[in-house]
């Protein structure tokens, strides 16, 4: 505060010194007054400060139980889906398995079935082509035979023609050489 802030009525009646030293002893209530209002309001503050803290933590410690409630409540629900749908899976692959030895057996039976069918096949066509070959050599066999045996008699249509000329001949040389020694 200055000295030209005191009203002029009381600046007249106390006239200037006493102007100045009320102006330096108000300065200093002032002053005094306003470091216990300062530390007032930085206490009341402080008071507050801590108030609205422990406010606040009362409230993040009642948020923190609700989540962990929430979370303990949330995890027991996933554990119960969890133990459901593990054993919806054990079924359903139960099952699968079951359909799966089941078309394997299938399978088994039709593949024994068909190599069973193929081993008859086999062995029918087998002794069809056997019985074709043994006609085939039957009728080579036949056909050697005939052709042997006409091959025997031409032979034999020759050797005596040879022979009866051999005869012809030697009878020949024998009659000119009998002719010949005859005296």
């Amino acid at each position: 505060m200055q000295v030209d802030d005191v009203p002029a009525a009381l600046r007249e009646r106390l006239g200037p010194e006493a102007t100045v030293g009320l102006v330096e002893v108000l300065g200093r209530a002032y002053a005094g007054q306003r470091a216990d209002m300062i530390a007032a309001t930085t206490e009341r503050f402080e008071r507050r400060l801590v108030e609205e803290v422990g406010s606040v933590r009362v409230q993040l410690a009642a948020v923190q139980a609700s989540l962990q409630q929430d979370m303990a409540r949330t995890e027991a629900a996933l554990r119960q889906d969890m133990t459901g749908t593990e054993a919806v899976l054990r079924q359903d692959m139960a099952r699968m398995e079951a359909g799966l030895r089941q078309d394997m057996t299938t399978m088994d039976a039709g593949l024994r079935q068909a190599i069973v069918e193929m081993g008859a096949a086999l062995r029918r066509e087998t002794s069809e082509a056997l019985g074709a070959l043994r006609a085939d050599v039957y009728k080579l066999d036949a056909g050697w035979r005939q052709q042997l045996a006409a091959d025997r008699v031409e032979l034999f249509k020759w050797s005596f023609i040879f022979w009866i000329g051999q005869v012809f001949a030697i009878a020949g040389i024998v009659g000119i050489m009998l002719r010949l020694y005859r005296p």
